[in-house]
């Protein structure tokens, strides 16, 4: 292999150790530090420090910090939608005044022929 390990148990064993290490080296206010400057970041919309806030939560998922986020609303396109449905309720209600005023003159027909 390339990157001078023989197998990939030895490469995860390789890791392991400089995560140890690493671990070893730094002190909880240390740690508490650098995930202050990421949370600062990730509110800034940085999104490499959103991965690694992710990261340091759990397995990464792209919905994971983002689920509780509100919708994005289009209120142009909403206002356009309801404008579209406030012009066919009155399409429809000048049909239906129109049908109705139809249906009475042909009444008022019949009952003058029948009468």
């Amino acid at each position: 292999m390339a990157d001078g390990f023989q197998n990939r148990r030895q490469r995860q064993q390789h890791v392991a150790d400089l995560r140890d290490a690493a671990l070893q080296a730094m002190q909880p206010e240390d740690i508490a530090a650098v995930v202050e400057v990421l949370v600062g970041k990730a509110k800034g919309g940085d999104l490499p420090a959103i991965r690694a806030l992710s990261g340091l939560l759990g397995r990464y998922k792209e919905t994971q910090l983002f689920d509780t986020a509100p919708p994005v609303v289009d209120h142009a396109a909403e206002a356009a939608k309801l404008a579209r449905r406030e012009a066919g309720n009155r399409q429809f209600e000048e049909y239906r005044a129109r049908r109705e005023a139809e249906m009475a003159a042909e009444r008022a027909a019949a009952e003058q022929a029948a009468g």
